[in-house]
């Protein structure tokens, strides 16, 4: 099997943000854009007897993600998928929910279809988690071969 590059991590941490800043732009479903529900979503929590867990506790992931971007940049990668993981776990369970709170007066709606900025959301998690491991795996592999790294105090 062949290394993972060195710049596969970064690119993929790159793509991660990419794909998060176009998740805030576009619609997570009909008219609430990702933005929106990023400034909002944290009322869910609150509201999550109505909502139900998998929908309530979903915007969790956002400082999550924000903390594995933070434990890449400091080239902690076991750390960062720590983080990544159950992150796009919470993620992924907003599409098993079947209601969602989206005023601050907390009556539940049927989750309508998730849109594109929902998956754009997603698909930046999961490049967050692929971040994670390509940079442990390269980190491993520099320790393996009795190279020194940044990474070997933290990972």
């Amino acid at each position: 099997m062949r290394g993972v590059s060195a710049a596969a991590a970064p690119r993929a941490a790159l793509l991660s943000v990419l794909l998060y800043l176009a998740a805030l732009v576009a619609p997570a479903f009909p008219a609430h854009a990702g933005a929106a529900l990023l400034l909002s979503g944290w009322h869910e929590m609150f509201a999550w007897r109505a909502a139900g867990a998998l929908v309530a506790f979903a915007w969790l992931a956002n400082p999550l993600l924000l903390a594995a971007w933070t434990c890449g940049y400091f080239r902690a990668w076991r750390a960062a998928a720590a983080l990544a993981a159950p992150a796009l776990a919470l993620a992924l369970a907003v599409s098993f929910g079947s209601r969602v709170v989206v005023s601050e007066g907390g009556a539940p709606l049927p989750l309508p279809h998730l849109s594109g900025g929902y998956w754009l959301w997603v698909a930046s998690l999961a490049a967050a988690l692929t971040a994670a491991i390509l940079g442990a795996r390269r980190a491993a592999a520099q320790r393996d071969r009795g190279g020194t790294t940044l990474t070997a105090a933290h990972d």
